[in-house]
């Protein structure tokens, strides 16, 4: 995103465009994020459950 801000076609975006396409990154960023966690918390539930089973 950075090379992005620097680039001159997203200068040349009008305000509302350049909004959209800065809120979908932090968006992305977010459900990266999120999807991280959950796949430690499932890991870790599967791990539990595994070793319960034995």
């Amino acid at each position: 995103m950075d090379a992005f801000r620097q680039a001159q076609p997203a200068l040349d975006l009008p305000d509302d465009e350049a909004e959209r396409i800065f809120a979908l990154s932090f968006a992305l960023q977010v459900l990266r994020a999120d999807l991280r966690d959950l796949a430690a918390r499932a890991g870790g539930f599967a791990r539990r459950s595994t070793t319960k089973a034995q």
